[in-house]
């Protein structure tokens, strides 16, 4: 799938899915593969944040931000920030990549993990 055709499916979810913000997708090397914000991470980012992610450590820092850790298993990931109140949640896909998204919602935040699942599994 093409960048234009990932901007286009997101943008799709996240109208289903308010507070879902920034997007971004790596391989299982930390690889940036797309990010809808250049400024959202980089590849030191990606490395730390897939580290805590694999090796259930915690806290998860990510653009100079603490994330304390909620869950974190094979196949999704969920972190708060307690002073901004937002959130990076993630998922793996079917093809082995890791789907990351700020969050900037008010609803369950679990729950988003499960519908970022539900919505990127088959797709990327």
């Amino acid at each position: 799938m093409d960048e234009n055709q990932i901007k286009e499916k997101y943008e799709e979810f996240q109208g289903e899915f308010p507070g879902m913000d920034t997007l971004l997708i790596m391989d299982k090397d930390a690889k940036i593969l797309y990010c809808s914000d250049p400024e959202f991470a980089n590849e030191e980012d990606t490395k730390n944040l897939l580290d805590v992610w694999k090796n259930k450590k915690s806290p998860l820092k990510l653009g100079g931000k603490r994330y304390v850790v909620l869950k974190w298993d094979d196949i999704q990931f969920a972190s708060k920030n307690v002073v901004d109140k937002n959130a990076i949640i993630g998922s793996i896909t079917k093809s082995g990549n890791y789907v990351v998204v700020l969050y900037q919602g008010t609803g369950n935040l679990l729950q988003s993990t499960i519908d970022l699942n539900r919505w990127c599994w088959n797709l990327i």
